[in-house]
């Protein structure tokens, strides 16, 4: 099985979008970090907005359970996300900043080579929990991933 990979990843436990390095340890264990970066503005006449979001996928998978390149996937982990944002509106200007965490398990298929270098291909449904000050909001949350491994 090849031990590296690099993929970029939709959904997800990196929330809208991320990029990933994951290495497989004793052909079972998946851990990966990854980042993810959301940036959207807006503006009319005197009036402007904008936003960016970081965030910091990492989990842990068992890839135990496969047959060749085909597999299932389970895992756990955390996100933390950082965010900023400001708007101007006639002159007057304000911004912020905060952080929050995340919790996520997530089960699905995975292609991965069995040998040497290969597409790696990831699709499953997860449950996000993300938390920030009071305030919690539990959600399900799909992803898919296109990489490749080496």
């Amino acid at each position: 099985m090849a031990k590296n990979a690099v993929y970029l990843e939709g959904l997800g436990p990196g929330v809208f979008y991320s990029v990933n390095y994951e290495r497989i340890i004793a052909d079972v264990v998946a851990p990966r970090i990854g980042i993810g970066v959301l940036s959207v503005s807006a503006s009319d006449g005197s009036t402007s907005a904008s936003a960016t979001q970081f965030s910091i996928p990492i989990t842990v998978s068992y890839v135990g359970l496969r047959q060749g390149a085909h597999g299932f996937e389970a895992g756990a982990g955390a996100t933390l996300i950082f965010a900023t944002g400001n708007a101007v509106n006639a002159g007057t200007s304000s911004s912020a900043s905060g952080s929050a965490y995340g919790a996520t398990g997530f089960a699905g298929y995975r292609l991965h080579p069995v040998g040497g270098v290969g597409f790696q291909f990831r699709v499953g449904l997860g449950i996000q929990a993300l938390f920030a000050g009071d305030s919690a909001l539990i959600f399900p949350w799909p992803y898919l991933s296109v990489g490749g491994a080496f």
